[in-house]
């Protein structure tokens, strides 16, 4: 996850980490899964979030 959210010199910007976390917590509060229940964000929210927050980054 960090490669992917990185730049090309392998930095994480500030502003792509909130973006992702906000993307994350939208898939999250969109999808009621009781098996991870115990979770803020669920595996599928963060998987789900990756390829907004690159599409964003690029441009």
């Amino acid at each position: 996850m960090y490669a992917a959210l990185s730049d090309l010199r392998g930095r994480l910007q500030a502003r792509d980490a909130v973006r992702f976390l906000g993307y994350a917590a939208q898939q999250a509060s969109a999808k009621s899964l009781a098996d991870w229940s115990d979770r803020v964000l669920p595996p599928s929210a963060i998987r789900g979030a990756l390829l907004p927050t690159n599409q964003k980054k690029v441009e």
